[in-house]
């Protein structure tokens, strides 16, 4: 699964930390952390983070929250239907 993220209005040094997160559970599935430096207040600064597949493990709502200096600024709520593939997985043919 990949992630883009935009940040404006920035500058300097920031931590950033995308964790998913089941939201009935509060529990963390996988969490990336990493560090930038933002030059230009007034630019923007993109971001793609690339993780390995994820299993979801329940149907439910879960959520990518991403995180600037430990405080979070953009959590993206989504639902996971029952039957549906895992993020970043891809579906096997069956031999036969």
């Amino acid at each position: 699964m990949t992630v883009y993220v935009r940040l404006t209005d920035a500058e300097g040094h920031y931590r950033f930390k995308l964790k998913y997160v089941q939201t009935a559970t509060g529990q963390a599935l996988a969490e990336i952390e990493g560090e930038a430096e933002i030059k230009d207040r007034l630019g923007v600064a993109d971001f793609y983070v690339t993780t390995p597949p994820l299993a979801f493990p329940t149907p439910g709502r879960y959520e990518i929250q991403v995180w600037f200096n430990d405080v979070l600024s953009a959590p993206r709520p989504w639902t996971r239907v029952a039957g549906a593939v895992a993020a970043g997985s891809r579906r096997r043919k069956r031999k036969g």
